[in-house]
């Protein structure tokens, strides 16, 4: 017992310090919200924004904390609704800025903003989730908050570029190509440069690529993570601490006390090469990674980080090294027109390195050294511009584009630095074609097939990445399982759609969009088709061709439309109503048709209807022709054929049973239901009942429909269905729209010889024939109610227990028998009653079912006499041009269409006469029979017999 009051103590004491650190975290978290909301408000003079999504983020972090108080730990999952807010916020910064403003640049700018503040969403959402608990859930938020980080990275570039794009058109004639060389003579090497860059779109753009590969590298976790394990290197005024410490403490000057082998007894910067000894171990694995960090805050374009690094641990010379690649600047030049220092008030202190060009051999001699660590190799290359002593250590695509990128640059300004330089000499660059980004220096490198032949040399590169990394794997750092890891990715990485975007885009944007475009909007096409893609590559992919559309790049229109079509069967697919409007009115007019009428098919509810009909109208789309073609789809769906002759054939034992079988044809109790089928056919014309100017359309789809119930399913239930969504002024609006005025439904009858006189013979049909539907289901209905009223109010005759059949058991007595007689009084006098009524009921019924056997005009389900629509058979042949040829074609196959249509109509209303008038005569048989009418059943009998009527 002890020990049970124990354990629960232990329980409830741990429970109630998980909900104080719950309750701890949410203060915490709320804290935070609030403080950052009181220093937006009480610093309203600062102009500076907070990063975005910041206060969202906070929020956020609130709310998940909360989550997860409640929960007990369990993390609350939202991707619904985040996941569909991108959608939707893509759709309304592209309206605002497409449609309203024409502003591209906000465009693309508001879409990495969108990219970003998702992105931090989900980034928070994984540091809450245990990756352990739901491993594919956890690994699918992974993956697309990487797929948004590289989205918003690609905006980013797009933006850049085509903001350059528009500078370069608004100073084009700013900067003159041809600058006089005797002027550049006392410019510095800064100076040309930013003159070359200004005049030069594509060593602009090169550079820029450069810098964004760098801002890329500097966000990403990779360098995160160097940037913490930068305090496992100690502050230290010496270097190679561990090999001093054992040249102290060995007894003999250069061996080692435990080893035999050899260490420098030197401690200057170049004693291990010029000594060919090596480091303490320590050392040595220090070194190897401090280089690795160098080169990766170089990799990201910080190189003040670098040289702060590098002081820190004692090497200030290192530091020194990697500031010999700056261009020298002398602002003295440029602060007086003369060149001279006379009239100047200030001397200026050079910036730069005056002989880069020394710098330069010394990095190419130093790359052919192998002494040097892989590492150590590269980041000098790297600053000197130098391809291949970087690619071994190139871990990803991305990296491949950097080097060659950053060695173009290098190569360009230093082709250009000694064409403007004169006034003095420099040493030759190193000859090796190895380091150089294409073959012979004297090719011209600002082109676009300079680019093309980098992004095949980097493709050629990774496919044989085995001998590349082969260095790397030398030094004994790897594994032979790491490296060949590391292929695999490369490979991969090469083939992701990210990085043949980022080919594509940077070829395009580098030659101001005149080419690429079309090879990007290929690949994504191919992409969609081949089913490789997801929500947010088609997203991606859409928003990038509207893009190209409105800044009037070269664009193939089918491409485009294909791409687009394919984003908007995913929000259909996914149920993203709300903006489905907006994408589908940028299709071509027929598949906005198509695709809208298909996903307009999937909603039940009439006010949402209405809803998206709007959005539709407001995005100026064809609205009367959307719900034709939804009507037309549905009219024209397969239905399994049924032998209208079947239900006549299968009862011919007996006129008893066949009445009987016809008759539950007609009633309720049938068995049938309305299924979702021909719920979907029936609420079709809710589609096109809103619109007055439909209304002949609604008219023949309902004659259709009601033609479908009775003939191929006998199903009398849905037929009235059908008949009850006719709106009651619908042969009014018709006529109405033939200046019929005087016509109505009530009065139809005595006018509808001036409608044969005034209506087009196919509508006077059409009116016809939902006449006969009218009179029918009237007729029916009628019939229902007699037969109920026969069967269900028919008083029943009152029993006595003293009689059994004919046999009285026993005396009654005098009270029971006036009872009883009382009670048969009581039950002749209610048949009576009800015979007369029943009678009313037969005569009613037996009027309607008259005027449907003798309805006017040819009979019931025939056209007028005369009005017939007949088949065009006409197959003339005429001479006539290709053009005329293909119109004709169209022309025919509408015609053919139409000419089936026709045939289709005229079979059914034969056959609901031969299958339906019968019955009716059947049922008017039996009710005349049980009401003892026999004078009527004589009349019937001339009525069937009466060629008048047939």
């Amino acid at each position: 017992m002890d020990s049970f009051m124990t354990s629960f103590s232990n329980r409830n004491d741990t429970f109630f310090d998980e909900q104080n650190d719950s309750l701890a975290n949410i203060s915490s978290a709320m804290n935070r919200s609030k403080l950052l909301l009181n220093e937006m408000v009480a610093s309203p003079s600062i102009k500076s924004k907070p990063a975005p999504g910041l206060l969202k983020t906070s929020l956020l972090q609130s709310k998940s904390m909360l989550s997860q108080s409640v929960c007990h730990n369990t993390f609350v999952d939202e991707p619904k609704e985040q996941k569909s807010s991108i959608y939707t916020q893509f759709k309304i910064d592209t309206n605002k800025n497409v449609d309203e403003e024409l502003n591209l640049v906000d465009l693309v700018d508001s879409y990495t903003t969108i990219c970003e503040e998702h992105s931090h969403f989900l980034k928070d959402k994984l540091e809450h989730l245990n990756p352990n608990r739901n491993r594919d859930f956890y690994n699918s938020t992974m993956n697309d908050q990487d797929g948004l980080d590289k989205e918003k990275y690609i905006w980013c570039l797009l933006s850049a570029f085509f903001q350059d794009e528009q500078d370069t058109k608004n100073q084009e004639n700013q900067f003159d190509d041809d600058m006089d060389v005797e002027n550049s003579e006392g410019l510095s090497e800064t100076a040309i440069v930013q003159n070359l860059e200004k005049r030069n779109p594509f060593v602009r753009r090169v550079k820029l690529v450069i810098n964004w590969l760098e801002k890329i590298a500097n966000e990403s976790d990779y360098m995160k993570k160097i940037k913490e394990n930068l305090n496992s290197f100690t502050e230290k005024s010496v270097n190679w601490e561990h090999t001093l410490h054992n040249l102290k403490s060995s007894s003999a000057f250069g061996k080692s006390n435990l080893s035999g082998r050899e260490y420098v007894d030197e401690l200057d910067p170049d004693a291990p090469v010029r000594l060919s000894k090596s480091l303490h171990d320590l050392d040595q694995e220090d070194e190897y990674k401090l280089m690795e960090y160098i080169f990766a805050f170089i990799r990201a374009g910080d190189l003040k980080s670098a040289r702060d690094f590098c002081q820190k641990i004692g090497q200030s010379w290192r530091a020194a090294t990697l500031e010999g690649f700056r261009l020298f600047s002398d602002k003295n030049y440029s602060a007086n027109s003369n060149f001279g220092l006379n009239n100047q008030k200030q001397i200026f202190k050079n910036e730069g390195n005056l002989n880069r060009d020394i710098w330069r051999l010394m990095v190419h001699k130093m790359i052919k050294d192998e002494n040097f660590g892989p590492y150590e190799k590269a980041v000098y290359a790297s600053l000197a511009g130098f391809v291949t002593p970087v690619l071994p250590v190139c871990k990803n695509f991305s990296d491949y584009i950097w080097i060659y990128f950053k060695a173009l640059y290098n190569q360009i300004i230093e082709k250009e630095l000694r064409q403007r330089i004169t006034n003095r000499e420099f040493l030759s660059d190193p000859d090796d074609e190895n380091v150089y980004i294409i073959c012979g220096k004297s090719s011209d490198l600002c082109s676009n097939q300079t680019i093309k032949h980098i992004f095949d040399r980097i493709q050629i590169l990774i496919k044989n990445s085995s001998n590349i990394v082969g260095d790397n794997m030398s030094t004994g750092i790897n594994t032979i399982n790491a490296s060949a890891q590391l292929i695999a990715n490369l490979k991969s990485d090469a083939n992701k759609p990210f990085s043949v975007i980022l080919k594509h885009i940077v070829l395009s944007g580098i030659d101001s969009f005149e080419s690429g475009t079309l090879d990007l909007m290929e690949y994504l096409k191919n992409l969609i088709v081949s089913e490789q893609q997801n929500g947010l590559v088609l997203r991606f992919s859409s928003h990038l061709a509207l893009f190209y559309r409105e800044a009037s790049y070269q664009i193939n229109y089918d491409t485009f439309i294909q791409i687009l079509d394919a984003y908007c069967q995913y929000l259909i697919d996914n149920n993203y109503k709300e903006i489905i409007a907006y994408y589908v009115s940028s299709l071509s007019p027929e598949l906005q048709i198509k695709r809208y009428s298909k996903f307009l098919q999937t909603i039940t509810d009439n006010k949402e209807r209405m809803v998206m009909l709007k959005l539709a109208k407001e995005r100026n789309m064809n609205v009367q022709a959307i719900t034709q073609s939804i009507v037309d789809t549905l009219s024209k769906q397969p239905v399994a054929r049924r032998d209208t002759t079947q239900r006549l054939d299968e009862i011919g034992l007996s006129t008893t049973a066949f009445i009987s079988q016809t008759l539950d044809m007609f009633s309720a109790r049938t068995g049938q239901i309305v299924t979702d089928e021909d719920k979907t056919k029936i609420n079709a014309i809710d589609w096109i009942a809103y619109d007055p100017s439909q209304r002949l359309k609604l008219l023949e789809y309902a004659n259709l429909t009601m033609r479908y119930f009775l003939l191929e399913r006998q199903f009398f239930e849905a037929t009235k269905a059908t008949f009850s969504k006719i709106p009651v002024d619908t042969i009014t609006v018709i006529l109405n729209q033939y200046n019929l005025n005087q016509t109505s439904l009530i009065n139809i009858d005595s006018h509808f010889e001036q409608l044969i006189e005034n209506l087009p013979k196919n509508i006077t049909n059409l009116i016809k024939e939902y006449l006969c539907f009218k009179e029918y289901i009237e007729s029916i209905n009628l019939y229902n109610e007699w037969f109920d009223f026969f069967h269900k109010g028919k008083p029943s005759k009152p029993t006595s227990r003293f009689e059994s059949g004919d046999t009285v058991i026993h005396d009654q007595t005098f009270a029971e028998k006036m009872s009883h007689d009382y009670q048969m009084k009581e039950y002749e006098e209610n048949t009576s009653r009800w015979y007369s009524k029943a009678l009313k009921y037969s005569e009613q019924v037996k009027a309607k079912f008259s005027n449907v056997l003798k309805f006017p005009f040819g009979g019931w389900m025939c056209d007028i006499k005369g009005f017939e629509e007949s088949v065009d058979e006409d197959n003339d042949e005429i001479e006539m041009d290709d053009e005329d040829m293909n119109t004709e074609m169209d022309e025919s196959d509408n015609q053919n269409g139409r000419n089936m249509e026709i045939k289709r109509r005229n079979n059914q209303m034969q056959e609901l006469r031969k299958f339906y008038l019968p019955n009716m005569c059947f049922i008017l048989l039996d009710m005349m029979t049980k009401m003892n009418l026999n004078k009527e059943l004589i009349r019937l009998g001339d009525l069937i017999a009466s060629e008048n009527y047939k």
